[in-house]
């Protein structure tokens, strides 16, 4: 029940990612993208320090060992800062669709890293899925014809630090009962925020954060909540189920991006409904490879015994 719970945590993800990526790219184009990103993920980290103090979580920050410390400060860099200023000097570089294309294959170094590092297993209705989700992709995101560009490169190193928290997460946090997804949701958007600051700070951006009008006020405000309520979700799923299907799992957000674009235009494109269906097939064979993952271990489980 409680690794089932985590598809449903990161079906949840999903969507949020769906819609916030449609709503981020409008949002993002009013301001500075790195003064942006840096508002919203200090108010998320606000909310989640909030929400520590206010729960039994915060009291838990006082059993965390010094490696503990170490690996919560560590997701911060690797996650909740550097990735996110790659990422977006990236867009600046790069279109938009390059960038999604190469941000979405992410999902094929986490399932990579998940086999070598977690030791998870791979089903052959996952690979089904999988290549679905390649196939998907290459039908929603034009493969670009440039892997390697300035702007590029910034994409693939942003894409590596993300799979790397992936794995770190779910290997030296997420695993341990006293660590709850709270506190690594916290850690990730606190140290995150600090290093993203003193980024700032470097470029001498800082004093920016405070010129934004009450109109970008409010976007960074919804756009925070649902940055704070994707963290949350997703750190929860990779809690619960093996990480190489929930990184799968978010990619069937792509579909809803594309999907409310269509409706925003005020008309869906025959590709846009064949992409969805692509996506939903995926997403069949994906929950089909996890029922037969809990088959394997239930059997593996009754051998032992």
């Amino acid at each position: 029940m409680r690794k089932t719970n985590g598809l449903y945590f990161a079906i949840a993800t999903a969507v949020i990612s769906g819609f916030s990526i449609w709503l981020n790219s409008y949002v993002v184009k009013f301001s500075d993208a790195t003064v942006f990103t840096s508002s919203k993920n200090l108010l998320v980290a606000i909310f989640l320090t909030s929400i520590l103090i206010g729960t039994k979580n915060f009291v838990k920050l006082k059993n965390l060992t010094a490696r503990d410390w170490f690996y919560l400060i560590s997701i911060g860099l690797i996650g909740g800062s550097i990735p996110f200023v790659l990422f977006f000097k990236g867009i600046a570089l790069t279109s938009a669709g390059t960038a999604g294309f190469i941000h979405k294959t992410m999902f094929i170094w986490v399932a990579i890293g998940a086999i070598i590092f977690l030791k998870e297993k791979i089903t052959v209705w996952f690979v089904a899925g999988f290549i679905l989700l390649i196939g998907g992709n290459l039908i929603l995101f034009k493969a670009p014809a440039n892997f390697l560009g300035n702007g590029q490169q910034l994409i693939w190193l942003a894409v590596a630090f993300w799979t790397i928290e992936n794995i770190l997460v779910k290997k030296f946090f997420l695993a341990k009962k006293q660590i709850s997804s709270i506190v690594a949701s916290w850690g990730r958007m606190f140290f995150g925020a600090i290093f993203m600051l003193l980024y700032l700070g470097f470029l001498g951006k800082a004093g920016d954060m405070g010129e934004f009008n009450a109109s970008q006020m409010w976007w960074i405000l919804i756009t925070s909540v649902l940055l704070l309520g994707y963290v949350l979700t997703w750190y929860e799923a990779v809690r619960r189920a093996p990480v190489h299907i929930v990184a799968a799992i978010l990619v069937l957000g792509s579909p809803i991006t594309t999907l409310i674009a269509s409706i925003q235009k005020g008309q869906i494109a025959f590709r846009d409904l064949v992409v969805i269906a692509i996506f939903f097939l995926a997403g069949v064979f994906i929950f089909k490879s996890f029922g037969n993952m809990k088959n394997f271990q239930n059997k593996v489980l009754l051998k032992d015994n």
